[in-house]
């Protein structure tokens, strides 16, 4: 055992040195086992889960939902703030996992896709699903549409929705209110809230 006597040898600045790296090592030896047996702590950020199409069709046999396709470009300022904001929204999150398949689909791809006996390709700068699900004849970044259960009768909106415009869009016809309801009834009656 050290006396009195040897510490006085020691500069402060070494003394500080050893008493630091004692209780760091103190630390460690206590903290170590009771980290390795923690839990991977849960995802802050919630987030959709974005499927292919062909991946929401083999779902889809399994157990039949309706799909939002999000329909957006690389380059697309607007498709970006949504992946930021709306589609972080705990709310629609939660909304979307409950009762849709979430397909993302890049409007500038060259992939081939079937859907309904017929195949969807790029020709020129913008792929034809792309044009089918805008419903316009001309595509506006970014689309969102909703489609029934079987892949048919795309229902579109445009360009940057937030969480409550968003959420209006989904309910509207994720809750099937699209079949009893005009749309301007149903908006001028709708308020969002947590669901």
């Amino acid at each position: 055992m050290l006396d009195r006597l040897t510490f006085t040898r020691f500069s402060p600045h070494i003394l500080m040195i050893i008493v630091c790296t004692m209780v760091a090592g103190i630390s460690l030896s206590f903290s170590t086992p009771i980290l390795s047996t923690c839990p991977e702590p849960e995802r802050l950020t919630p987030e959709i889960e974005w499927l292919t199409f062909q991946e929401a069709i083999k779902r889809s046999k399994i157990e039949p939902r309706k799909i939002l396709v999000n329909v957006s470009t690389q380059w697309c300022p607007a498709c970006r703030k949504m992946d930021e904001s709306t589609f972080k929204n705990k709310n629609i999150v939660e909304y979307v996992s409950k009762r849709f398949y979430a397909v993302k689909f890049d409007a500038g791809s060259s992939e081939e896709i079937a859907l309904n006996g017929e195949l969807y390709k790029k020709e020129g700068r913008v792929h034809h699903l792309a044009m089918y699900l805008s419903r316009r004849g001309d595509v506006v970044f970014p689309t969102y549409s909703i489609m029934d259960e079987e892949f048919r009768n795309p229902q579109a909106i445009y360009g940057y929705q937030d969480a409550s415009g968003f959420d209006k869009f989904l309910t509207y016809f994720g809750e099937n209110h699209h079949e009893r309801t005009e749309w301007e009834i149903f908006e001028e009656a709708y308020v969002y809230e947590k669901k």
